[in-house]
């Protein structure tokens, strides 16, 4: 193996795009096209490891453009003996045929990442870096931040209005006949996101971090129907496990799960809009489970608190975050605005009442609401079907009298 491929290997793409532009410049002013967050780290990285201080920006939307700062991309035009550009985007055809049309050669007075293609046909992607697409990938926007990334895509799954952001080792695979609709899906190094075939995501925003992954099961929905779109975040090391004909209904939701977390949702799960997830703690929730709206989950309690004689933490440490949990049963209903903390045990075939507090262990085949939640009623069974006359539908697995564990 050569040192260029051992380095693209190892290396952080950004440190590629630095060291491709200080082997390059040659004394000439440094210009970045796009105005965004990687740009900025780029800018920033420049100067600290080499003194190397960014011009300008060049920007296509007018909105980005001051006058000051950022400009439109004519100002590069036949000035390529003055400036050498740094393109950390998405391959976009227009950017190379502008700047080749302005008088610019790549890598001599250009470093264009993305633009980097060795193979791209209807089925099949490749490029210089080692990324690939298996699979027929019409409709879809990606852009390989990295190197030696996979997408896998079966039969029929269909794109709109969906891109992919992957960075170094990470792996899509999109089942058959999946449908994704305004989706922007982006993963760190070393991640993993695998959806079953039949899922549908409508409208949403996924960041798998470094070394994390994201499971969707065959025929789960994440639905939209308005309003701010859902929003789902797997932090470094966690992973995300969500079952077989899950719904997420409509309205948008949150997930939030810092690092080293795994959330496991069973299978035909449901859950109404305006959800709103965040742990540093463990969540296991059971089969056919059936959530209202507007439910609270609290793995964490968000800040840190102190106590003032010896001055340690006694709420946020990682040791004291991995010792917390939360179990949610199978068959278990929670009502409308329910908020579930850490340190919280349901059982199978319970019902959390609405706008319920619950903190605490919660036998099986109960009723539990309040603030904080306490049983009302045992021994009892539920199904989806209102107004149900057997209780037969409610499964037979789940027709059971209450143990007498105590809250």
């Amino acid at each position: 193996m050569d040192n260029r491929v051992a380095k693209e290997q190892t290396e952080n793409w950004i440190d590629y795009i630095i060291d491709k532009t200080v082997g390059n410049y040659q004394g000439r002013e440094i210009v970045i096209w796009g105005k965004y967050k990687i740009a900025d780290s780029i800018k920033m990285k420049l100067l600290k490891q080499y003194g190397l201080s960014v011009a300008f920006y060049v920007d296509s939307s007018q909105e980005k453009q001051d006058g000051k700062t950022v400009f439109s991309p004519d100002v590069l035009c036949g000035k390529s003996n003055s400036y050498y550009v740094i393109i950390p985007l998405a391959f976009y055809q227009e950017i190379r045929e502008k700047l080749v049309g302005g008088g610019y050669e790549p890598d001599r007075d250009y470093y264009y990442f993305c633009d980097c293609i060795v193979c791209q046909e209807h089925n099949y992607y490749e490029d210089r870096h080692g990324n690939r697409i298996i699979g027929d990938y019409t409709g879809l926007k990606f852009a390989f931040t990295g190197f030696h990334s996979v997408i896998e895509i079966g039969d029929d799954a269909t794109f709109h209005e969906t891109v992919f952001y992957l960075h170094n080792m990470s792996k899509i695979r999109v089942g058959c006949n999946m449908q994704l609709k305004q989706v922007d899906l982006s993963l760190g190094d070393f991640a993993e996101a695998v959806f079953g075939k039949d899922a549908y995501i409508d409208e949403g925003s996924i960041n798998v971090g470094k070394s994390a992954a994201i499971f969707l099961g065959e025929d789960t929905r994440i639905e939209h129907n308005g309003g701010v779109k859902t929003r789902w975040y797997v932090g470094e090391r966690s992973r995300l496990e969500i079952g077989n004909r899950c719904i997420f209904y409509e309205l948008s939701g949150i997930i939030d799960l810092r690092k080293n977390v795994v959330m496991q949702i069973g299978d035909d799960f449901t859950i109404n809009g305006n959800y709103h997830i965040y742990s540093r703690a463990n969540i296991l929730i059971g089969k056919d489970c059936m959530f209202s709206c507007d439910i609270s989950i609290r793995g964490d309690d968000g800040h840190s608190i102190f106590d003032i004689l010896d001055r340690k933490n006694i709420n946020s440490t990682d040791a004291i975050c991995r010792e917390r949990g939360i179990v949610i049963g199978n068959h278990v209903w929670v009502g409308e605005r329910a908020t579930i903390l850490y340190n919280t045990e349901i059982g199978d075939g319970s019902i959390v009442g609405a706008m319920s507090l619950v903190k605490g262990k919660i036998p099986n085949n109960c009723t539990a609401a309040g603030i904080p939640a306490k049983i009302l009623r045992r021994d009892v069974a539920w199904c989806r079907e209102f107004g149900a006359d057997d209780i037969l539908q409610c499964g037979k697995e789940y027709i059971n009298c209450t143990k007498n564990d105590e809250m």
